[in-house]
């Protein structure tokens, strides 16, 4: 400093290395102490989910840095012989003192951590919840093993969730179903479609039980909701995973791979029709297939869309030779909407040709278009030949999210097995990993299937149709735990 009291060029020098060193020491004080205590309190996503700008507990810490820093220089001036050497590094004295004081930080503003701790936590709640993505997902569990199959399947969705840490699941759980029937004379609510509506995802289980009409339970419930919501395609992988049994003789896992995109919405379901003449030898009943225009192409369009995104090949499946209305007409929109589609190659067969290279030669398949009533059929061929129902799983989409989508296992209700613990709830589990791809979360998707392939491979935790002697309750957890690692 000169005689006059001013600092002279090399005091500012000094200073400002001063000042540059004692900035880095502070800021990594700062951000040790803040993320070792926001981590504490909500998880290592904790500091970006809070934001430092927000919280109390962040503003508190980078003060009391800063004041420390102030003080030191006001106690011990690098002009004065003290702060910094002549080089502009610490000495030893200084480094003790910086060190001390950072022990006196830590323990005022652990104090100050405590006093904001609620708030603090309170706040974080409220920002992690307006920034997590949530899903609400209507829970429609059904009768006989479905309860315990979807309980399953929402403990690894809400596994996964917690795994992420990007999103939530939210359940609601509604009783409808055959039990529901037998008490009220419906299979759901009047209004029940009017309850859905608002939910981005149904989660159902299995509709059946003995006492109550097939028509009724499906017609009612099932087909009431894919009418209901437009989910005019159906989703169902065909797909033979390490470790799943198959009843066809030298077939090797990577022959069965399809996907088998079926319409959902109209065709040989779209329950029109009447009985004539009832109680009389002139009795008959009409079944009125219906395939419109619309109805054709946009299945058939998903499908060359899925066929081109996944490049692969594409077979429709129809009867044309003796459905010359209804079949003829599919054929046609299926030629015309390929003209757009001259990527992906295609092949048409009829139903009855198909189910059996369904058996010889399923490996010629890769993406199946097909209707309503020979998607029914083909599919759950499909699931005998790659490890059997308990592990097949279906999407009824509405691919515009107009209306939301619903998820099930295809396996019946089991009555004769429901509440033994003995059903196997990997189909269920299937059914999430469509449910994460839907969302948009491939990535969980196909670790969900990797999952379920290393639970087969490995044998340790299998319900006994699979050869194990685990519960269903067992397998949930056991799904989540390879998930972990």
């Amino acid at each position: 400093m000169s005689h006059s009291g001013a600092m002279s060029n090399d005091d500012n020098a000094v200073m400002a290395n001063s000042d540059k060193q004692n900035e880095v020491i502070i800021d990594a004080q700062f951000l040790r102490l803040s993320f070792r205590w926001a981590e504490s309190l909500f998880g290592k996503g904790a500091p970006f989910i809070l934001g430092r700008e927000e919280s109390a507990l962040w503003k508190a810490n980078k003060e009391l840095c800063e004041n420390n820093r102030y003080s030191m220089r006001r106690m011990n001036p690098p002009w004065q012989g003290g702060g910094v050497s002549h080089s502009g590094a610490m000495s030893n004295d200084d480094n003790t003192a910086m060190a001390d004081s950072d022990k006196q930080n830590e323990a005022i503003i652990d104090a100050q951590f405590l006093r904001y701790k609620d708030v603090l936590q309170k706040r974080c709640a409220e920002r992690k919840a307006s920034v997590m993505q949530t899903y609400k997902i209507a829970v429609i569990a059904g009768d006989g093993i479905g309860p315990e199959v979807i309980s399953e399947g929402k403990k690894v969705l809400e596994g996964i969730a917690g795994l992420d840490g990007g999103f939530r699941a939210e359940f609601t759980d509604f009783p409808w179903g055959c039990d529901y029937y037998l008490k009220t004379g419906r299979m759901m609510e009047e209004n029940g479609l009017e309850k859905l509506k608002g939910f981005d995802a149904i989660y159902l289980g299995a509709v059946g039980y003995p006492g109550v009409p097939d028509n009724v339970s499906l017609g009612g419930l099932l087909l009431e909701i894919r009418r209901g919501f437009d989910e005019y395609i159906n989703l169902r992988p065909v797909k033979l995973l390490k470790g799943a049994p198959c009843p066809l003789k030298d077939v090797r896992q990577e022959d069965i791979d399809m996907i088998v995109v079926r319409e959902n919405s109209e065709g040989e379901y779209a329950n029109v029709g009447a009985r004539l003449f009832p109680g009389t030898p002139q009795e008959m009943a009409l079944q009125t297939g219906v395939f419109s225009r619309k109805g054709c192409e946009r299945v058939i369009r998903y499908a060359y869309e899925l066929a081109k995104r996944e490049h692969k090949t594409l077979t429709s499946i129809s009867k044309g030779n003796a459905l010359g209305y209804s079949m003829v007409f599919w054929d046609q929109i299926f030629k015309e909407v390929g003209e757009e589609y001259p990527e992906v190659e295609t092949s048409s067969l009829l139903v009855d040709a198909a189910s059996m290279f369904f058996v010889k030669n399923p490996g010629r398949f890769q993406v199946v278009v097909t209707s309503n009533l020979f998607g029914d059929i083909l599919t759950d061929l499909g699931a005998a030949i790659a490890g059997g129902m308990g592990l097949a799983a279906g999407a009824n989409l509405n691919p515009e999210k107009t209306f939301p989508s619903m998820f099930e296992p295809i396996h019946g209700s089991a009555p004769d097995i429901a509440g033994k613990g003995l059903a196997n709830p990997l189909a269920a589990i299937w059914s999430v990993s469509q449910m994460l791809d839907f969302f948009g979360h491939e990535d969980w998707g196909r670790r969900v299937i990797d999952a379920i392939e290393t639970l087969l491979v490995e044998k340790k935790t299998l319900t006994p149709d699979l050869g194990g002697r685990a519960k269903t309750s067992d397998i949930g957890e056991a799904i989540l735990e390879i998930l972990r690692h």
